[in-house]
């Protein structure tokens, strides 16, 4: 599992074992979903630490995990992302202008969902 904290990316393994689903020695949860649904909840009234050190020399990072996002269908691909952030910034007449590939820039002038 990864999050954002405090304008840095943390990661967090989700472990498995015959007791299901967990973060470290928590409580096993029957799937993910479950695990993050009350990691989630719990986030809305207390600050956990879901991050986990090999020493003591870096401190765990308390984390309120608020919005959960599945990368499998919520988030856009690089490629899409790209084109979205280039064209907010370069005229679609001057796509052509820019150094790249020619599939590169008539990917760039294709109209997408937001644009």
């Amino acid at each position: 599992m990864s999050f954002r904290n405090i304008g840095r990316i943390q990661h967090s393994r989700i472990e498995y074992s015959k007791s299901g689903y967990s973060l470290f020695d928590q409580l096993g949860y029957n799937s993910i979903v479950e695990l993050v649904e009350d990691a989630v909840s719990k986030s809305k009234h207390s600050v956990y630490c879901y991050t986990k050190t090999r020493g003591d020399i870096v401190p765990n990072f308390p984390v309120r995990l608020t919005l959960p996002v599945s990368r499998y269908d919520k988030v856009p691909t690089l490629k899409y992302l790209s084109r979205f952030v280039i064209r907010q910034y370069v005229i679609i007449n001057d796509m052509d202008k820019l150094p790249l590939p020619v599939s590169l820039v008539k990917y760039l002038q294709e109209e997408g969902p937001y644009f």
